[in-house]
């Protein structure tokens, strides 16, 4: 019996003295890879094997940190704030074309413009009714930033895959 109780008080105390270690590594990272960079404005910093994923927002600015996801396609980057309409655009990845389709008609003048990932303007054009189709086909495979705007104002941005 007393050997029983000597052999459960050393596991608790190895589990302790376990957790304990476990939670002063907590903020560490083992990382394979990183670097630094700093200007007048702005620091950003990064190592290849963080395990922390957080993204902060601004009024100019969107910062995701976090490890590498190769496969994960982020294909819908703004928030409509106090406006009711439910815009789509697929499919996405496409070859061929993408419909950007609302749930309402978008207010006249409504336009789409596409971007290249370097912020090059690739093609504007109008929004017609409820769907409108824009051609990708001679587009090369790439990412592109496609932007819906009213006037000034973006009413949404998709990111979309030209396979």
């Amino acid at each position: 019996m007393k050997n029983v109780k000597q052999v459960c008080v050393i596991g608790v105390l190895l589990v302790c003295i376990f957790c304990q270690t476990l939670l002063a590594q907590s903020q560490e990272v083992v990382a394979s890879a990183g670097i630094y960079f700093e200007n007048k404005n702005h620091q950003i910093s990064f190592t290849v094997g963080e395990t922390v994923i957080e993204t902060y927002r601004g009024d100019q600015f969107l910062l995701t940190q976090g490890f590498h996801q190769p496969l994960l396609w982020v294909t819908e980057l703004d928030e409509l704030v106090g406006i009711n309409l439910n815009i789509k655009a697929y499919p996405n990845p496409t070859a061929d074309f993408v419909k950007i389709n609302s749930n309402e008609e978008l207010p006249l003048g409504s336009t789409f413009h596409l971007y290249n990932m370097q912020g090059v303007l690739v093609r504007i054009g109008e929004m017609d009714g409820l769907t409108t189709e824009v051609s990708f086909r001679q587009l090369v495979p790439a990412n592109y930033f496609l932007k819906i705007f009213h006037e000034d104002n973006i009413l949404k941005t998709f990111k979309i895959i030209k396979k």
